[in-house]
């Protein structure tokens, strides 16, 4: 069967031959499909896509046997415990081939245990950062409707827990659907993005702040301490995640916001409360600011960052 691969002249002819090499479970394909067609890497990825797509598409008729060599041979093409002559990107575009073809939750659990291991064992991220183009090109064209592959590509970002969220982490601050990725993550990035909003830069401040309001909808109880905080005018929970209540500019809770620079001022808070874009909080602002000794003047500028309001200008506390 190998041999007829590179006689085939139709795409239906070479899905059915790869077919058949699926279906006779013998892992020696893979060594005899690399060495036959080294020259032709092209013709093995294509056979190793439909290889993966007909154990994606049959997985859940086959018994428990089957299933377990279903995934040697798949480790075989795609395992980190060999070498394959195939690139990278060619790797991980099989693999999401397999997740979008696949109909089963349980194959694609397991597809994703042997990608890990094959991430973990390469230093260019090429993996997530392919899961993460394909859906975020996902997300930007079905908008604020989710399609089956774009949650199936989801759950496979999050099936790589910290490490995945730990490499995403750092993008937050310069892309947006970095920020809506990192906000699925819920209660396993919240003590990370706290740590954020305590950055020098606010750029950081902010971008971390976006996302815990973004959890919101998502992961309510990951954030049920912050947003009982107002409620409860836990003013020291308030100072120490600040950015987190400007980003949400909840109605009425300006008063408390200014209480709690009051009792909690320093420099960079009272600036981004003199940033925040809402008139109130900012009037107060320069009030406590001069009765902490500071002088408030005026400079030109644009907020920096997605905060309650946008102004024309940035003032600062001298």
């Amino acid at each position: 069967m190998v041999s007829e691969l590179k006689n085939s002249d139709s795409i239906e002819e070479s899905k059915k031959i790869a077919d058949e090499i699926a279906a006779t479970y013998d892992i020696n394909a893979v060594d005899l499909i690399e060495s036959k067609y080294a020259n032709f890497t092209p013709l093995i990825e294509e056979t190793y896509s439909n290889i993966l797509n007909y154990y994606a598409s049959n997985f859940d008729k086959f018994d428990d046997n089957n299933r377990v060599l279903a995934f040697n041979f798949i480790n075989k093409m795609l395992g980190n415990d060999r070498k394959s002559i195939l690139t990278n990107e060619a790797i991980v575009n099989i693999y999401l081939s397999g997740l979008e073809n696949s109909k089963s939750i349980y194959f694609n659990k397991e597809l994703n245990k042997i990608i890990i291991d094959f991430e973990n064992g390469n230093s260019d991220h090429s993996v997530l950062d392919k899961l993460f183009e394909k859906w975020s090109n996902d997300v930007s064209e079905f908008e604020t409707i989710s399609s089956i592959e774009s949650e199936i590509i989801l759950n496979s970002i999050l099936y790589f827990e910290d490490y995945s969220s730990n490499y995403f982490l750092q993008f937050i601050v310069s892309e947006e659907k970095a920020r809506d990725l990192v906000a699925h993550y819920g209660e396993s990035v919240v003590d990370d993005l706290k740590i954020m909003m305590q950055n020098s830069s606010s750029e950081t401040r902010y971008a971390a702040a976006e996302v815990l309001i973004k959890m919101i909808k998502l992961h309510p109880e990951a954030v049920e301490s912050l947003t009982n905080a107002l409620k409860d005018e836990d003013l020291s929970m308030i100072a120490e995640n600040y950015p987190f209540y400007i980003r949400l500019g909840a109605k009425g809770s300006e008063d408390i916001l200014l209480m709690t620079l009051r009792d909690n001022f320093n420099l960079t808070m009272g600036v981004d409360f003199l940033n925040c874009g809402n008139a109130y909080i900012e009037k107060g602002t320069i009030a406590i600011a001069k009765d902490n000794g500071y002088h408030v003047t005026s400079n030109v500028g644009i907020n920096s960052g997605p905060i309650w309001g946008s102004g024309n200008g940035e003032e600062e506390i001298e």
